[in-house]
C-alpha cells in the first residue's frame, strides 16, 4: 500500500500499470497487427472518412501550389477507392499506397516531411508502403 499522498498515489500507481495490464505500449504495431487492422485503416470513422483518408486530408492543409493540387487528387482518388464496395480492404490499401508512393516519388521534399507521419493509431506512411511488399 502506498502511503504517499493518499488517493492520488493510488491513481498514479494504477495508471502506471495500465499499459502492462492491458497490453498497450507506446511502440508502433508490428506488421501482423497492422495487417489484421487493415479494415479499420480504410473503414469509416465518425467524420465519414476512413483513417487513411483522414490522415491524407490532414496533410493537405500543410501543402501549397502544385504539391497541394496533386495531393488533393490523391486524396480524392483514395477516397473514391475506399468508397467502392467492390474492393476489399487490402485492395484499397494497395491502390492508395501505390498512389501515395508515386506522389512521394514526384515530390521527394513532401515525402521527407510526411513519410513517418502517423495514420491514426495504425502506423506511418512508411509502414503503409511495407504493405505493398507483403
Amino acid at each position: 500500500m502506498l502511503a504517499v499522498g493518499g488517493q492520488s498515489a493510488w491513481l498514479c500507481a494504477i495508471l502506471a500499470t495500465l499499459p502492462v495490464l492491458t497490453g498497450i505500449s507506446g511502440q508502433a504495431m508490428g506488421p501482423a497487427q497492422q495487417a489484421a487492422l487493415a479494415p479499420e485503416l480504410v473503414g469509416y470513422w465518425g467524420n465519414g472518412d476512413s483513417m487513411l483518408v483522414s490522415a491524407l486530408v490532414n496533410i493537405s492543409s500543410q501543402l501549397t501550389g502544385e504539391e497541394a493540387v496533386e495531393w488533393n487528387w490523391v486524396v480524392e482518388d483514395c477516397n473514391a477507392t475506399a468508397n467502392n464496395a467492390s474492393f476489399t480492404a487490402d485492395e484499397v490499401i494497395v491502390a492508395c499506397a501505390s498512389e501515395i508512393q508515386a506522389y512521394f516519388q514526384k515530390f521527394p521534399d513532401v515525402q521527407q516531411m510526411f513519410l513517418y507521419s502517423s495514420i491514426g493509431n495504425w502506423g506511418s506512411f512508411s509502414d503503409l508502403f511495407q504493405e505493398l511488399l507483403s
